[in-house]
């Protein structure tokens, strides 16, 4: 009587597996934003190469010249930017979310990931797929005066 009841209970999750399993195929080659996916979006290069462009950008230290100038107080702003990583590696609907921290840091930190270049997509079923991605973008001001 256990194992019998056992073997029902597998088949009835192979089966749901097996529905699943489609159902995430269908979706795979819809063109809908996918909410799972098999390998995440991310910056061509990896992180190492993302914050490289980050401390090189010209952008950045403009940025943090101007908020010096304008006396904005010493510490570390946050910006987190969310936005799309489509299929094709190009980004779209790139905005800042949460808690603003003001002194232009969200229009500088939505220049910065406009400004990045293609990124690598994410993966479903071995195709690319449209995903999104929330970015923090940090601001140090360090005052020496």
């Amino acid at each position: 009587m256990t194992i019998i009841v056992s073997i029902a209970a597998s088949a009835q999750t192979e089966a749901q597996l097996r529905e699943l399993d489609s159902a995430r195929k269908a979706l795979a080659f819809s063109g809908m934003v996918y909410p799972y996916i098999d390998s995440s979006p991310g910056y061509l290069g990896g992180e190492e190469k993302w914050s490289r462009y980050v401390n090189a950008a010209d952008l950045m230290q403009e940025t943090i010249r101007k908020a010096k100038e304008e006396k904005v107080p010493a510490g570390r702003y946050m910006v987190v930017v969310r936005f799309a990583v489509n299929a094709d590696s190009t980004l779209s609907d790139i905005k800042p979310i949460g808690k603003k921290a003001g002194y232009g840091f969200e229009e500088a930190a939505i220049k910065l990931v406009q400004g990045s270049g293609k990124w690598v997509p994410a993966h479903v079923e071995g195709r690319h797929i449209k995903s999104y991605i929330q970015l923090p973008i940090s601001f140090t001001i360090i005052r020496n005066d």
